[in-house]
C-alpha cells in the first residue's frame, strides 16, 4: 500500500507535520504539480521514534538568529522551551481541552522529529535535518522528558475532540505497532485495519471542515485504494474541491488521470459534491 500525497511539509528543511507535515510514511508526490506543492501551508508529522532525546549541549555549531531562534517548523514557543511550553497546557488537556491537547502534540513532535533524524542518521548515516533546525531543536528539547505514548494520547485526544489539524494528522502518527517496523501498515492486521479505519474516518472529518491537507490525503486513499475500497469518483471529489479552493484549471493531469476514467454523470456528481468542501474551507478562511 503506497503512501504518497502532493502535500509540501512546511517546514524550512524536511518533512513534518501540524505536520507538523510526517513520516512513518515519508511523503513523495506522484500527485503533485508545481503549483499545488506550493499552496498548503501546513506541518507534519514523521516516523514514530525512540523517546530519548540528545541534549542541547551536544548540538552543531551553528547558531540561529536570535530573533528566529524559537521558531521552528512553523510553530512558534514563543520564547520557551519545549518543556516549559508544554507545561502551560497540560492541566487544560487533562480536564479534555482538545485545542491544549493540539498544541502540546504540536510542540512534543519537535523531539519527537529530532529523535526519528538523531535515529536515523546513526543507521544511515545521514538524517534529513538541516543543522539550523537541528540546533535549534535540541536547544528546545532540552529537559524534556516526554515520550512517544505521551504524543499519540494527546493527538488522540485532539482528533477525537474535533481538531481538524489534528484529524488530518492522525494518520500520521501512527503507534508503533501499526507499523511494527515498516513502512506500510499491514491492514490484512484486524487491530492494524481497525486503526486505519479510524484514521480515515478522522480524515473525512478533517475534510468536511475544511483541512486541505485531508482532502489530498482522501484523495490519494480513494484513488489508489489505500486501504479502503477503491473509489475513483469520491477521488475525484476531493481532488476537484483541493483544486477549486485554489482555483487551478481541473484540465491539469492530476484530475484529469482521474476523470477521464469516470463518466461524464460520475463527474457531474463528484463536480457537485466538491462544493461542499470548498465552502468548508472557505469558511474556515473567513474565520481565522
Amino acid at each position: 500500500m503506497s503512501r504518497k500525497s502532493i502535500v509540501t511539509v512546511a517546514i524550512s528543511s524536511a518533512v513534518l507535520a501540524g505536520v507538523i507535515t510526517l513520516l512513518a510514511w515519508i511523503r513523495t508526490s506522484d500527485d503533485a504539480s508545481n503549483q499545488a506543492l506550493n499552496v498548503v501551508q501546513t506541518t507534519k508529522p514523521l516516523s514514530p521514534r525512540v523517546s530519548n532525546v540528545t541534549s542541547a549541549s551536544q548540538s552543531v555549531a551553528v547558531k540561529p538568529t536570535s530573533s528566529d531562534e524559537w521558531k521552528i517548523f512553523g510553530l512558534n514557543l514563543e520564547g520557551k522551551t519545549v518543556a516549559q511550553y508544554v507545561k502551560k497546557y497540560y492541566a487544560a488537556a487533562d480536564k479534555g481541552d482538545p485545542k491544549a491537547a493540539f498544541k502540546i502534540y504540536q510542540a512534543e513532535l519537535i523531539c519527537d522529529t529530532l529523535t526519528s533524524n538523531e535515529r536515523t542518521q546513526s543507521t544511515k548515516g545521514e538524517g534529513w535535518l538541516n543543522e539550523v533546525d537541528k540546533l535549534k531543536a535540541q536547544k528546545l528539547c532540552d529537559g524534556f522528558n516526554g515520550n512517544r505514548n505521551e504524543l499519540l494520547k494527546y493527538i488522540a485526544q485532539a482528533a477525537k475532540g474535533g481538531v481538524a489539524d489534528a484529524q488530518a494528522l492522525f494518520i500520521n502518527t501512527p503507534p508503533d505497532w501499526v507499523l511494527n517496523g515498516s513502512l506500510i501498515p499491514d491492514t490484512t492486521n484486524p487491530h492494524v485495519k481497525e486503526w486505519y479505519e479510524q484514521a480515515v474516518g478522522y480524515l473525512n472529518q478533517a475534510a468536511t471542515q475544511g483541512n486541505q491537507m485531508a482532502m489530498l490525503d482522501l484523495a490519494r486513499i480513494y484513488k489508489n485504494g489505500d486501504g479502503v475500497q477503491q473509489n475513483l469518483q469520491m477521488a475525484a471529489t476531493f481532488e476537484i474541491a483541493y483544486f477549486q479552493i485554489h482555483k487551478l484549471p481541473l484540465s491539469n493531469p492530476l484530475v484529469a488521470n482521474i476523470t477521464n476514467q469516470l463518466t461524464p454523470d460520475q463527474v457531474r456528481e463528484a463536480t457537485s459534491a466538491a462544493q461542499a468542501y470548498v465552502a468548508a474551507s472557505d469558511n474556515t478562511n473567513n474565520n481565522q
